[in-house]
């Protein structure tokens, strides 16, 4: 037997979830960031991930999104074996949530494997990204996925670490 569903926490998971990946957002968005401004994200990122995955209407989509959120905080932070981590599990839950989902998870490993200092790998989950950027049907998504991809490569050409 199933335990009866609880509404009132439904509706917290529901309202943390997203109230938490925007204030991540909000954080990531900033130029410049304090130490403790830096663990807020972090912390923000991963609650919100946590309560995504305890919605009943949680998908392989949420769970890629909020991986992949939490790398990039991670990469934002300087914490690049984290951020590989939460990146391969964006990717791992990517799998069949088409192209989109899936090349944001290469531009997660690219900007892990930057921060970790291994160019060649960050080149080629770039690589990996950009052959996915045709197949992305939505022209705003396609727009917005190829702006990412080009703020990777600058950063692979010698840019610094980007805000966003």
């Amino acid at each position: 037997m199933t335990a009866p569903i609880d509404r009132g926490q439904d509706d917290a998971h529901r309202h943390f979830s997203v109230a938490c990946f925007n204030q991540a957002w909000e954080l990531i968005d900033k130029a410049r960031r304090s130490p403790a401004e830096n663990e807020a994200m972090i912390l923000l990122s991963t609650a919100s991930a946590w309560h995504w995955g305890q919605r009943p209407d949680c998908t392989q989509r949420n769970r890629s999104i909020g991986c992949w959120q939490i790398s990039r905080v991670l990469s934002l932070a300087h914490l690049a074996d984290s951020a590989a981590y939460f990146a391969q599990l964006s990717l791992e839950a990517s799998h069949g949530e088409g192209p989109f989902h899936q090349a944001f998870a290469h531009e997660a490993l690219g900007r892990a494997r930057l921060m970790a200092g291994d160019l060649a790998e960050a080149r080629a989950e770039l690589d990996q990204a950009r052959n996915l950027l045709p197949r992305v049907d939505d022209a705003e998504d396609r727009q917005v996925l190829g702006n990412e991809l080009s703020n990777l490569q600058a950063l692979l050409d010698g840019g610094s670490q980007p805000t966003r």
